[in-house]
C-alpha cells in the first residue's frame, strides 16, 4: 500500500504473464526468484499460506542462497499436509529429500505419497531407511506409517501387524510400547 515499504505487482491480464514467461530465459528466471526469495524473506509472514508460497519459491534456490527465514522443506511439506495439499507437500517434500536423505524429508514424502494412493512408492521411500540407526522416537515416527500403509494401502495386513510386532519388540521405552 502507499504507507508501507513494499510494493505488489499484479498483472492485468493473463495475456501479459504469458508474454513475460515466454521472453525471459530459464537463467533471468532462476536469478528473479532468488532475488524474490530473498526479498519476501526479509519481512517473514505468520500466515502459513504466504510461509508455504515462499518455501514453494524456494525449492529452486541452491540452499546456500536460501535465507534462513526460508521454513525448510521438510517442515513445510508437514504444513502442506495439515492443510491438505498433497501435491504441494509432495513437491516440497522431494525437494527436502534432494537436499537432505533424513528420515524429517522422508516422512512427509510418504504421507504425501500414500494420501494420493500411491502405497508402492510411499512404501519405497520407508524403506529406504535403516530403522538400526533411529532413536525409538524417530523409529516409532518411522514404524506407525509403514505399518499404516502395509495395512491399507497395499492390503497387507499380516505383514503390517508381523512388521509392528518385530519394531515393538526393539522398543524399550515402557510408554512407547503400549
Amino acid at each position: 500500500g502507499p504507507d508501507s515499504d513494499t510494493s505488489e505487482i499484479f498483472v492485468g491480464h493473463p495475456l501479459y504473464a504469458d508474454r513475460a514467461r515466454a521472453v525471459l530465459t530459464a537463467e533471468h528466471a532462476h536469478a528473479l526468484r532468488v532475488s524474490l526469495v530473498a526479498q519476501l524473506a526479509k519481512h517473514p509472514s505468520d500466515h502459513v499460506s504466504d510461509q508455504l508460497r515462499l518455501s514453494s519459491l524456494a525449492i529452486d534456490v541452491p540452499a546456500s542462497a536460501t535465507p534462513a527465514a526460508v521454513t525448510d522443506a521438510a517442515t513445510a511439506a508437514g504444513q502442506a499436509l495439515r492443510l491438505g495439499d498433497v501435491r504441494l507437500a509432495e513437491r516440497l517434500a522431494r525437494a527436502a529429500l534432494d537436499r537432505s536423505d533424513a528420515l524429517a524429508a522422508r516422512l512427509p514424502l510418504a504421507y504425501a505419497l500414500g494420501w494420493q494412493g500411491r502405497g508402492r512408492e510411499a512404501d519405497a521411500v520407508l524403506a529406504a531407511v535403516n530403522p538400526a540407526e533411529l532413536t525409538e522416537t524417530e523409529l516409532m515416527a518411522w514404524a506407525i506409517p509403514r505399518a499404516a500403509n502395509r495395512f491399507w494401502m497395499l492390503n497387507e495386513p499380516e505383514r503390517a501387524t508381523a512388521f509392528l510386532q518385530t519394531t515393538r519388540s526393539r522398543v524399550t521405552e515402557p510408554t512407547r510400547r503400549s
